[in-house]
């Protein structure tokens, strides 16, 4: 029986799936901790039910979540999963001590690259069906990064074979930074969109 082989390309986009996949799980684990009550995940509009369907299309939330800590506050969530090579002595810092993996992450970050003016426009157009479908509008609404960072030792390929690779990734640690309100708080928010959610 022959086997189909996938292009490197395709191998890597689903490995890319299953690590966003891991982080959206890993994160969501986290949601009693923080007060968070998950109204919806990856979520899509319906866009034949959707006034001025066309700018809907291909808009997706990661989480839809309801603050219990804020009455009846939204929050629209992104999770955003990298993996990270690092030195044996490194990651054994980062689990004995869980404030230096914070601080790393939080000098990791690319912003420009995690909210640009097209992802805020497109999570902004998502945020604006849901509020739409849902009748929602008189809910005070906010966006939440959840930036996951699984660190995996680095090992040369040398010592480690090529199909203990998934192996190490399904074993490594995750670590989360939470960062709230971001199109305000972290200036990551265009003048165009600022007053994105009508009155």
């Amino acid at each position: 029986m022959s086997q189909k082989i996938y292009p490197q390309s395709h191998q890597n986009k689903a490995k890319h799936l299953e690590l966003g996949d891991a982080g959206e799980a890993f994160i969501l684990k986290q949601f009693d901790l923080l007060d968070l009550k998950l109204l919806a995940k990856n979520w899509r509009p319906d866009i034949l039910s959707i006034k001025n369907e066309a700018q809907y299309r291909g808009v997706e939330l990661d989480f839809v979540a309801l603050d219990q800590t804020i009455e009846s506050q939204l929050v629209f969530i992104e999770v955003r999963t990298r993996t990270i090579k690092i030195d044996k002595k490194t990651l054994e810092l980062f689990l004995a001590d869980p404030q230096k993996a914070d601080e790393h992450i939080e000098y990791s970050v690319d912003w420009n690259n995690i909210f640009s003016s097209a992802k805020q426009k497109k999570l902004i157009r998502a945020a604006k069906a849901w509020l739409q479908l849902k009748n929602m509008w008189h809910c005070a609404c906010r966006f939440d990064l959840f930036y996951v960072v699984r660190y995996v030792e680095n090992i040369s390929p040398v010592h480690k074979k090529i199909n203990d690779q998934s192996l190490v990734l399904l074993t490594s640690p995750f670590f989360f930074k939470h960062y709230s309100n971001v199109l305000e708080d972290y200036h990551v928010m265009d003048s165009c969109n600022a007053a994105w959610q009508p009155r």
